[in-house]
């Protein structure tokens, strides 16, 4: 869990200084936590790709 909140930091540190302190407080139970475990999310597009290089 801490890995998505470095690497979320990484990207937006410019913006949010403090991004990884904010995405990690509350036990990784904060909003800045669930944004950025959503943008690794795969989504269906994703999914589709995915497969489709199975084949």
């Amino acid at each position: 869990m801490d890995r998505v909140c470095v690497i979320c930091h990484e990207m937006f540190s410019h913006e949010r200084p403090n991004m990884r302190a904010e995405c990690r407080s509350n036990c990784f139970r904060s909003e800045h936590f669930r944004k950025c475990l959503n943008m690794f999310r795969p989504n269906e597009e994703t999914e589709v790709l995915f497969e489709d290089s199975r084949r």
